[in-house]
């Protein structure tokens, strides 16, 4: 489950969560980040997911870490595929993740908000 807490961490939705929970969209918010804040995020039971859902989450999960680690960036093609992992667990649509973007493109523009942004709406509901 480690794997699905990175890809969710690295999500819109892991940065809309932790901006509706903190409040903040300015720079201030990001790096109080804390253990309690992650262990508070709504996960998914896992007897929920399908087995196929689950080896999808170590496969993506893995490559994140790996790229992560190398402290290389994750490129536009994994982050979709992640993206569309989350949207699918979490059941969200189209309508969602305008919510979302409107958060994203609200909030100070810093560099990871601005990576969140490498990837338009379109790209997810192609």
């Amino acid at each position: 489950m480690l794997e699905f807490i990175l890809v969710l961490l690295c999500s819109r939705l892991g940065f809309f969560y932790v901006a509706l929970t903190s409040g903040e969209t300015e720079w201030k918010s990001h790096p109080y980040l804390t253990q309690t804040k992650i262990k508070n995020i709504p996960l998914p039971k896992v007897s929920e997911l399908s087995k196929k859902e689950i080896d999808r989450i170590n496969e993506l999960g893995s490559e994140v870490k790996r790229l992560i680690t190398a402290k290389k960036n994750i490129d536009i093609e994994l982050d979709i595929r992640c993206e569309k992992l989350i949207a699918k667990i979490f059941r969200l649509n189209k309508r969602d993740y305008k919510i979302i973007y409107e958060l994203i493109n609200s909030s100070q523009e810093l560099l990871p908000v601005r990576a969140l942004k490498n990837v338009k709406l379109e790209d997810l509901f192609k």
